[in-house]
């Protein structure tokens, strides 16, 4: 987390140094940003930076924070009805593709290679444990899917969030309509809802 000083600051003045440092991400992959390169594009020295934050890593997860909270502000926990989870990851996938053909493509390639289980982890447990507070009631929950168990419920969202990268990967770096990229994620959706065998044969098995 930032430090006291940088939550203490105006919000203009904190909106000027994330935006800074959300360029030098953009402009370069994670692991070849040093803090030196960050606190020359944030306007300061590195002695300075510590004052603010207390490592690159800090602020580039409060910068993957904010995008999460922005997307599940605006793309899920506002909605007029309640989502289930294929609405959910498809909001996703529409929310990702707006950093289409501008710099933050870059941010969000990158950060989907350098992500990992603890991110994935996060952000699932964040859909997992907002979602169901009665306080939001807008996320249909497991009830009505095939899963009995915490790791079941687990496993099909990082499935379900691997097909978002997928398909967002394609889409920034192809030329891929939008109306065609969600019909191809919808595709794959379809085949995680109704299974890819007959239901005759899973009488027979």
């Amino acid at each position: 987390m930032p430090t006291e000083v940088f939550i203490n600051l105006p919000d203009s003045k904190k909106q000027l140094l994330i935006d800074a440092a959300f360029k030098t991400f953009c402009d370069k992959p994670y692991h070849l940003v040093s803090i030196n390169e960050i606190s020359q594009n944030l306007g300061i020295t590195r002695t300075a930076f510590y004052y603010y934050f207390t490592s690159k890593e800090d602020i580039y997860e409060y910068i993957i924070k904010l995008i999460k909270k922005d997307f599940l502000d605006n793309y899920v926990y506002n909605q007029d009805k309640r989502l289930n989870l294929f609405e959910i990851f498809i909001s996703l996938f529409i929310f990702l593709s707006n950093f289409k053909n501008n710099q933050k493509q870059n941010f969000i390639i990158d950060l989907f290679y350098n992500i990992g289980y603890n991110g994935e982890a996060e952000l699932l447990e964040e859909i997992i444990n907002n979602g169901e507070l009665q306080s939001f009631r807008k996320f249909k929950g497991f009830e009505e899917y095939s899963m009995n168990t915490l790791e079941e419920k687990e496993e099909v969202l990082r499935i379900l969030l691997s097909i978002v990268y997928h398909e967002v990967i394609i889409y920034y770096l192809k030329d891929v309509d939008i109306n065609d990229a969600l019909a191809s994620l919808q595709k794959k959706f379809d085949l995680i809802k109704y299974g890819i065998i007959r239901n005759e044969e899973l009488n027979n098995a």
